[in-house]
Protein backbone atom coordinates (compact mmCIF):
# COMPACT_ATOMS: atom_id res chain seq x y z
CA UNK A 1 0.00 0.00 0.00
CA UNK A 2 1.41 3.42 -0.98
CA UNK A 3 1.79 5.75 1.97
CA UNK A 4 2.77 9.40 2.33
CA UNK A 5 6.05 9.46 4.26
CA UNK A 6 6.84 13.16 3.81
CA UNK A 7 5.71 14.12 7.34
CA UNK A 8 7.76 11.28 8.87
CA UNK A 9 10.76 12.22 6.72
CA UNK A 10 10.73 15.90 7.76
CA UNK A 11 9.90 15.44 11.46
CA UNK A 12 12.32 12.55 11.94
CA UNK A 13 15.15 14.24 10.05
CA UNK A 14 14.78 17.61 11.76
CA UNK A 15 14.26 15.93 15.13
CA UNK A 16 17.45 13.92 14.77
CA UNK A 17 19.40 17.04 13.77
CA UNK A 18 18.04 18.96 16.78
CA UNK A 19 18.82 16.12 19.16
CA UNK A 20 22.37 15.99 17.78
CA UNK A 21 23.31 19.67 17.76
CA UNK A 22 21.05 21.06 20.43
CA UNK A 23 21.32 21.09 24.15
CA UNK A 24 18.64 20.89 26.81
CA UNK A 25 15.32 22.14 25.44
CA UNK A 26 16.41 21.91 21.79
CA UNK A 27 17.45 18.25 22.20
CA UNK A 28 14.17 17.55 23.98
CA UNK A 29 12.25 19.13 21.09
CA UNK A 30 14.23 16.97 18.67
CA UNK A 31 13.45 13.83 20.66
CA UNK A 32 9.74 14.73 20.62
CA UNK A 33 9.82 15.20 16.84
CA UNK A 34 11.44 11.77 16.42
CA UNK A 35 8.77 10.26 18.68
CA UNK A 36 6.03 11.88 16.61
CA UNK A 37 7.62 10.54 13.40
CA UNK A 38 7.75 7.02 14.86
CA UNK A 39 4.18 7.39 16.18
CA UNK A 40 3.00 8.33 12.68
CA UNK A 41 4.81 5.34 11.20
CA UNK A 42 3.31 3.11 13.91
CA UNK A 43 -0.22 4.36 13.14
CA UNK A 44 0.37 3.89 9.43
CA UNK A 45 1.66 0.32 9.73
CA UNK A 46 0.03 -0.90 12.97
CA UNK A 47 3.54 -2.05 14.04
CA UNK A 48 3.42 -0.97 17.70
CA UNK A 49 6.99 -2.05 18.48
CA UNK A 50 8.42 0.88 16.47
CA UNK A 51 7.11 3.55 18.82
CA UNK A 52 7.13 1.48 22.01
CA UNK A 53 10.73 0.27 21.70
CA UNK A 54 12.03 3.70 20.75
CA UNK A 55 10.16 5.45 23.56
CA UNK A 56 11.20 3.00 26.28
CA UNK A 57 14.71 2.65 24.87
CA UNK A 58 15.36 6.37 24.69
CA UNK A 59 14.00 6.97 28.21
CA UNK A 60 16.11 4.15 29.67
CA UNK A 61 19.10 5.28 27.61
CA UNK A 62 18.71 8.85 28.84
CA UNK A 63 18.39 7.82 32.47
CA UNK A 64 21.35 5.48 32.05
CA UNK A 65 23.45 8.22 30.45
CA UNK A 66 22.73 10.71 33.24
CA UNK A 67 23.48 8.04 35.85
CA UNK A 68 26.64 7.03 33.95
CA UNK A 69 27.91 10.60 34.08
CA UNK A 70 27.07 10.79 37.80
CA UNK A 71 28.88 7.48 38.28
CA UNK A 72 32.00 8.87 36.58
CA UNK A 73 31.88 11.96 38.80
CA UNK A 74 31.45 9.78 41.89
CA UNK A 75 34.40 7.61 40.85
CA UNK A 76 36.68 10.60 40.37
CA UNK A 77 35.54 12.27 43.59
CA UNK A 78 36.00 8.98 45.43
CA UNK A 79 39.52 8.63 44.06
CA UNK A 80 40.29 12.23 45.01
CA UNK A 81 38.98 11.67 48.53
CA UNK A 82 41.15 8.59 48.96
CA UNK A 83 44.25 10.58 48.03
CA UNK A 84 43.67 13.01 50.92
CA UNK A 85 43.03 12.13 54.53
CA UNK A 86 39.74 13.34 56.00
CA UNK A 87 40.17 16.11 58.55
CA UNK A 88 37.38 14.73 60.71
CA UNK A 89 35.48 11.51 61.14
CA UNK A 90 32.45 13.13 59.46
CA UNK A 91 34.27 13.50 56.12
CA UNK A 92 34.33 9.87 55.06
CA UNK A 93 35.11 9.27 51.40
CA UNK A 94 32.49 7.85 49.08
CA UNK A 95 33.28 4.15 48.78
CA UNK A 96 34.81 3.46 45.39
CA UNK A 97 32.87 0.20 45.14
CA UNK A 98 29.58 2.15 45.40
CA UNK A 99 30.73 4.58 42.70
CA UNK A 100 31.73 1.76 40.39
CA UNK A 101 28.43 -0.02 41.05
CA UNK A 102 26.46 3.10 40.05
CA UNK A 103 28.60 3.40 36.95
CA UNK A 104 28.10 -0.22 35.86
CA UNK A 105 24.35 -0.35 36.60
CA UNK A 106 23.73 2.88 34.70
CA UNK A 107 25.90 1.71 31.81
CA UNK A 108 23.86 -1.51 31.60
CA UNK A 109 20.62 0.50 31.67
CA UNK A 110 21.93 2.73 28.88
CA UNK A 111 23.01 -0.28 26.78
CA UNK A 112 19.60 -1.91 27.20
CA UNK A 113 17.95 1.35 26.11
CA UNK A 114 20.19 1.46 23.03
CA UNK A 115 19.28 -2.16 22.30
CA UNK A 116 15.56 -1.30 22.30
CA UNK A 117 16.19 1.72 20.06
CA UNK A 118 18.17 -0.55 17.70
CA UNK A 119 15.20 -2.95 17.54
CA UNK A 120 12.95 -0.03 16.65
CA UNK A 121 15.28 1.14 13.88
CA UNK A 122 15.58 -2.39 12.49
CA UNK A 123 11.78 -2.65 12.33
CA UNK A 124 11.67 0.68 10.47
CA UNK A 125 14.20 -0.79 8.02
CA UNK A 126 11.94 -3.81 7.43
CA UNK A 127 8.98 -1.56 6.72
CA UNK A 128 10.63 1.19 4.67
CA UNK A 129 13.46 -0.82 3.08
CA UNK A 130 15.84 2.03 4.03
CA UNK A 131 18.98 0.24 5.26
CA UNK A 132 20.47 3.35 6.89
CA UNK A 133 17.97 2.94 9.74
CA UNK A 134 19.45 -0.48 10.58
CA UNK A 135 22.97 0.96 10.41
CA UNK A 136 21.98 3.83 12.71
CA UNK A 137 20.43 1.42 15.23
CA UNK A 138 23.45 -0.85 15.19
CA UNK A 139 25.80 2.10 15.70
CA UNK A 140 23.65 3.36 18.60
CA UNK A 141 23.92 -0.04 20.26
CA UNK A 142 27.67 -0.47 19.64
CA UNK A 143 28.18 3.11 20.83
CA UNK A 144 26.36 2.29 24.05
CA UNK A 145 28.50 -0.81 24.58
CA UNK A 146 31.71 1.13 23.91
CA UNK A 147 30.81 4.06 26.18
CA UNK A 148 32.94 2.60 28.96
CA UNK A 149 36.02 3.23 26.84
CA UNK A 150 34.67 6.63 25.73
CA UNK A 151 34.95 5.84 21.99
CA UNK A 152 31.26 4.95 22.24
CA UNK A 153 30.32 8.62 22.18
CA UNK A 154 31.95 8.96 18.76
CA UNK A 155 30.24 5.81 17.49
CA UNK A 156 26.89 7.09 18.77
CA UNK A 157 27.53 10.40 16.99
CA UNK A 158 28.09 8.53 13.71
CA UNK A 159 24.86 6.63 14.41
CA UNK A 160 23.04 9.96 14.70
CA UNK A 161 24.45 11.01 11.31
CA UNK A 162 23.15 7.75 9.80
CA UNK A 163 19.72 8.36 11.38
CA UNK A 164 19.60 11.83 9.79
CA UNK A 165 20.58 10.36 6.42
CA UNK A 166 18.00 7.57 6.83
CA UNK A 167 15.11 9.92 7.54
CA UNK A 168 15.99 12.27 4.70
CA UNK A 169 16.51 9.30 2.33
CA UNK A 170 12.88 8.27 2.71
CA UNK A 171 10.82 8.99 -0.38
CA UNK A 172 7.78 11.24 -0.02
CA UNK A 173 5.51 8.36 -1.04
CA UNK A 174 6.35 4.68 -0.92
CA UNK A 175 5.02 1.16 -0.73
CA UNK A 176 5.51 0.03 2.84
CA UNK A 177 4.85 -3.27 4.54
CA UNK A 178 2.03 -3.40 7.06
CA UNK A 179 2.35 -5.33 10.30
CA UNK A 180 1.42 -8.98 10.19
CA UNK A 181 -1.78 -9.61 12.15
Amino acid sequence: MTQDLSKIKIMGGIGTILSLVGGGVISLAGWILILIAFWELTKMTQEKSIFKNYLIGSILGGIGMVGFIIGIILCFSGLAQYSTKPSSSFEKPIPLSFSLSVLIVCWALMVFGKYLAMKSFKKVTEITQEEKFATAGTLYFIGGLATLVLVGFLIGFVGQIFAILAFFSLPDKAEIKLAQA
